[in-house]
């Protein structure tokens, strides 16, 4: 049981934004008038990447895995319930939750690889005071803000970090990992 709640919550982070990341430029050329999203991640739109452009216009879109992630993550979905429908023994739907929970990890383990890598999908000519905002948000990659002078952008402001999809998939993992230990300890056969 607790390992299809771990499902349910798998299922429900699929449709969540996992990661953001935006700013907001107070004067240059590169003034946004507010707040802009420059980085999301999600099942829905894949990665986005947007890149600011110089007169205060809005970011244009770059999707980097432009296939929504969530039909494969979902075809996986269908794919574990109907796996551990099928099982025969506790052991057997312990043994499907816990690797239901370890490939989150992996999942997890990926998008932080990707936001890590943040600097490098930015093109070679944008701002050097981009790069630097990017190797400053890679320092802290899960949660964070900033205000900082960044040369020729002027003051930025700057907000990042997991959003509501992606705690539900930590937290997923977790209960099904646990709902596949206590599976391999039930005394049902």
């Amino acid at each position: 049981m607790v390992g299809l709640i771990g499902k349910v919550l798998y299922l429900i982070a699929l449709f969540l934004p996992w990661y953001s990341l935006m700013v907001s430029v107070d004067s240059g050329d590169y003034s946004t008038h507010g707040w802009v999203e420059l980085v999301h991640i999600d099942g829905i739109k894949g990665v986005q990447i947007n890149e600011l452009l110089t007169g205060g216009h809005n970011p244009k879109g770059n999707t980097f895995i432009p296939i929504p992630i969530s039909w494969i993550m979902l075809a996986f979905f269908i794919w574990s319930i109907y796996s551990i429908y099928t099982a025969r023994t506790a052991r057997s739907r312990g043994w499907k939750f816990f690797r239901g929970g370890i490939i989150l990890v992996i999942i997890f383990v990926v998008l932080y690889f990707l936001i890590t890598q943040l600097p490098n999908f930015i093109p070679s000519n944008s701002p050097a005071a981009l790069r630097d905002l990017l190797d400053y948000i890679v320092a802290y990659p899960f949660l964070g803000n900033t205000s900082q002078d960044f040369g020729s952008w002027g003051k930025v402001h700057a907000q990042w970090g997991l959003q509501a999809g992606g705690f539900l998939l930590i937290i997923s993992a977790f209960v099904q990992i646990l709902g596949g230990f206590m599976e391999w300890g039930s005394r049902q056969r």
